[in-house]
């Protein structure tokens, strides 16, 4: 993974001076594929788009590497400032949630951890006004709630409200009684 196993010759020269496929190289090539998909099927999208241009596990290795040992304090301060700043706007709740998980990874591969706590405070702030009755109650709660349990209830209440505007949506017929 870290390139200190370089990749074998494709050929060899047999014991009569002929060239040969090398059996190293193809035995490298498979160990350098499986590790490969094992590190990229680790990387979320955002992150993953970033190493497509690769063609072995050392080049991945190696860009991973300097992108993230050299986190600085004002990358930090980036994330930070973004996730106290996401809101949902016009997404999807599955899309918000995702766009806050994702700025938490990236902190997380920063080494700084964001407690639930906050975490749920700064996803109630990003929800617009039609959640309000929502984050009403999520906030009067007299125990704390994960950001699990909170990622489900976001989904179950966008369910409720998209039910509830496909409802209000749909014009009204109105029948007459014929006598």
């Amino acid at each position: 993974v870290d390139g200190s196993t370089p990749c074998p010759s494709l050929t060899i020269t047999d014991s009569i001076g002929m060239e040969v496929p090398n059996p190293d190289h193809l035995l490298w090539y498979m160990i350098d594929a499986h590790l490969l998909r094992c590190i990229t099927a680790t990387l979320t999208p955002p992150i993953y788009s970033t190493v497509l241009q690769y063609q072995n596990c050392s080049e991945i290795w190696s860009s991973l590497n300097k992108r993230f040992t050299s986190l600085s304090r004002s990358h930090i301060h980036q994330l930070k400032n973004k996730l106290n700043l996401v809101s949902k706007k016009l997404d999807t709740m599955e899309e918000y949630l995702s766009k806050i998980k994702a700025l938490v990874s990236q902190l997380e591969i920063a080494s700084v951890i964001v407690e639930d706590e906050g975490l749920v405070l700064i996803t109630l702030n990003g929800l617009p006004s039609e959640n309000d009755a929502f984050t009403t109650a999520i906030r009067a709660r007299s125990e704390t709630i994960t950001m699990d349990d909170l990622s489900s209830l976001l989904c179950s209440e966008a369910i409720h409200l998209e039910a509830k505007h496909k409802m209000a949506a749909e014009p009204t017929v109105a029948f007459s009684s014929i006598k």
